[in-house]
């Protein structure tokens, strides 16, 4: 079949032409079927490109110069779609033919050409919106989240640190190593550990606020303490529920010695603050409690006047009730208020049914000791200071005969500050003694209530010599600028300045090119220590970077087997007590001792766990006095007391068996004549 080409519905055969005719007609075939598809492509490719530089410049990237070379080529091919029609019209006009039917192929071109045109450019405008709009600054952030960095160094962010920084569980006696005493873990969960002879060398510091977890921390060392065989005696003024479950369960694995001694009278135990150590040691406690040590003032005068009264009555006896009684009645008014307030309290007051803690025999012994004191008796807080005070003369004096090492550890210690503190904080080290005071903040010391001593230096010395420091956290912003400068300062190489160019739909895009800079910054700043939960310290060793330090619990396997333990004490203390009336008993030699021993002596009255107190003996025990002649007024007192107290003394005595009766009527007949 002869080749034929097909305009329209009507087919022209090549030899029907010529070759002008041929090359229109050839001409005219490919602009039928391509020509609106070739414009729309133009159109559809133009509008997504067409907002390109004009010219390529050294800088442009390749994408750019690509874009460029295609809006060329699409400028180029618009020129040759438009130069057809003119040509076929030129063949056209060569043959001198009529022009009128290709006027209407034109016009039928030029709809089917425009109407796909117009929707391509539509298109493509679209798209280019949502391109420029929306997808590249998403393109943008991913290529700057993904991009190889020269520095990775950023500024803390505190909302990152607070999702970072979260307390850690775990069993602390996992990590126990010989020879070394472990803190915590690290934020990648490695210990944390101080050598034991660096341990022994240094003091330290806990700070922290209320429930920020101290106690977390120093019950943890004082069971490495204890299971090293070192000597702990923890001084607490507040009465911590947890520390003294602690103590006792590691003295049952140790095979140590425990001591629990309350200051406070509704507790087992007594001590006798001005009895222990030399005269001088002893004199200087009672000054100080006193308020009698010599300040430049005028009232120094009258404290030197007291002070030689006191000193007179001290050479004869250290009991505050016997002070008391040789003091009544002279010009030393001070000291005899004192004395009334000291006395008051029963587990200060010397007694022959007792037997009172001894500090020498507890550090001879390398007892573990647990001290109980109070905030809320301004007598016993004050006691707690002589307590710490006799501690460390003891510890001096007793040196050369201790064995071991002894630690001690002092909570709440802004309460219990003193100047001879801070002097034992710089001296003891020598003397195989180290301190670990806890406390809530920096500034507790600064400010402390007690205006007899200077605050700021005791606070100062503190720190000085504190080489060893676990802070924890809080809300407090000046607090936490102290931690971090206590950490030290780093550089870091950090973005400076980063540009973004805002496209002309809206959307904006990270422009190339940063500008970076040297920042300096706390090791650990700010943002980071006001983010630290509970339990989690900043803590800083001698020689070492500081470092977060994760801490946890010291579980206690019973907490039953320290009530009982106190349970058993109360025993033991009311069986001494009856052990020793019977002893005086047996050593009184007539009728007028006997009867002033039973018109003197304490009533106690022994049950299973406490004592059972009589309605006579709680009026007593609310006035803070023991029972006497002097203050019973019931006639009936008396008998009450004696037959109780005899009864006492024949359940100690059965070889000396009397009824109750044949006493009493024997007493009853002294007390006539």
């Amino acid at each position: 079949m002869p080749f034929s080409i097909e305009i329209s519905d009507r087919k022209i055969y090549p030899f029907e032409v010529d070759m002008v005719e041929l090359f229109n007609l050839y001409l005219m075939m490919f602009t039928h079927h391509f020509y609106a598809y070739a414009w729309a492509v133009i159109f559809l490719l133009g509008s997504l490109f067409s907002m390109t530089p004009l010219s390529i410049d050294k800088d442009h990237q390749f994408h750019t110069v690509l874009t460029i070379w295609l809006r060329r080529l699409l400028l180029v091919s618009a020129l040759v779609l438009v130069s057809i029609p003119f040509i076929i019209y030129l063949g056209f006009d060569v043959e001198n033919k009529d022009k009128s039917p290709l006027w209407f192929w034109y016009l039928e071109l030029f709809k089917r050409s425009f109407i796909l045109s117009f929707l391509c450019s539509v298109i493509g405008l679209l798209t280019r919106f949502l391109f420029t709009r929306y997808f590249a600054p998403i393109h943008s952030a991913f290529l700057k989240g993904i991009r190889v960095n020269q520095t990775e160094d950023t500024q803390t962010d505190i909302r990152d640190e607070a999702e970072k920084i979260k307390a850690k569980d775990f069993l602390p006696s996992n990590y126990y190593k010989e020879g070394q005493i472990f803190l915590g873990l690290d934020s990648e969960e490695q210990p944390l550990y101080v050598p034991l002879s660096t341990w022994r060398e240094v003091n330290m510091q806990v700070i922290g606020a209320t429930r920020y977890g101290k106690g977390v921390l120093i019950g943890n060392l004082m069971e490495q303490s204890i299971l090293n065989g070192d000597q702990v005696i923890y001084i607490d003024p507040k009465d911590d529920k947890f520390a003294p479950h602690v103590m006792y369960q590691a003295c049952q694995k140790a095979g140590r010695k425990f001591i629990y001694l309350s200051l406070n009278d509704d507790e087992a135990g007594s001590w006798l603050p001005f009895a222990g150590g030399s005269y001088t040691d002893a004199f200087s406690r009672i000054e100080t409690a006193f308020g009698l040590k010599l300040t430049g003032e005028a009232g120094d005068f009258y404290k030197t006047q007291e002070t030689k009264l006191l000193e007179g009555a001290f050479r004869k006896t250290r009991d505050v009730k016997k002070l008391f009684d040789l003091l009544d009645g002279t010009d030393a008014l001070r000291v005899i208020a004192e004395l009334q307030k000291w006395k008051s309290i029963n587990s200060f007051v010397e007694k022959k049914s007792r037997k009172a803690f001894d500090i020498d025999r507890a550090i001879e012994e390398n007892a573990v000791v647990y001290i109980k004191g109070s905030l809320s008796s301004e007598v016993i807080r004050v006691a707690t200071k002589l307590f710490i005070i006799e501690l460390v003369q003891s510890a001096k004096r007793l040196f050369k005969n201790r064995t071991s090492h002894l630690t001690i550890y002092v909570d709440e210690v802004s309460f219990l500050a003193s100047q001879e503190l801070a002097r034992a904080m710089a001296t003891m080290l020598g003397f195989n003694v180290n301190f670990v005071l806890a406390y809530q903040s920096p500034d507790d010391i600064v400010n402390t209530d007690d205006k007899t001593i200077d605050g700021r230096a005791i606070s100062q010395s503190i720190n000085t010599n504190s080489q060893l420091k676990a802070i924890y956290g809080g809300k407090n912003f000046e607090v936490a600028e102290w931690i971090a400068e206590l950490t030290g300062v780093i550089t870091k190489q950090v973005s400076k300045l980063e540009k973004t160019e805002i496209k002309a739909l809206g959307g904006e895009v990270w422009d190339k090119g940063r500008s970076i800079g040297t920042v300096e910054e706390n090791l650990i700043n700010t943002n980071m220590v006001l983010s630290l939960e509970p339990r989690v310290c900043v803590l800083i060793r001698p020689r070492e970077l500081a470092k977060l330090c994760y801490t946890s619990f010291v579980p206690v396997e019973d907490m039953n087997i320290f009530p009982t333990f106190l349970s058993s004490l109360k025993v033991v203390e009311s069986n001494e007590t009856l052990e020793k009336s019977s002893h005086t008993k047996d050593s009184l030699t007539n009728d007028d001792e006997i009867e002033d021993y039973l018109l003197n002596s304490t009533v106690t009255a022994v049950e299973p766990v406490k004592s059972t107190i009589t309605n006579e003996q709680n009026e007593n025990k609310n006035s803070d006095e023991e029972p006497s002649a002097e203050n019973i007024k019931n006639e009936d007192q008396p008998k009450i007391i004696k037959k109780k107290t005899i009864q006492h003394l024949n359940e100690k005595s059965p070889s000396n068996l009397k009824s109750d009766e044949d006493m009493l009527k024997e007493l009853d007949l002294e007390e006539e004549e």
